[in-house]
């Protein structure tokens, strides 16, 4: 693996979790 494609899926995990914490505090919220 190259060092880009190390970083792109760091970011791809990054914002993968950022999605499932902002729709489970959305969930929350609306509840």
């Amino acid at each position: 693996m190259t060092r880009k494609t190390k970083i792109f899926l760091y970011i791809m995990l990054a914002v993968g979790a950022a999605l499932m914490i902002t729709g489970v505090l959305l969930e929350q919220v609306t509840k």
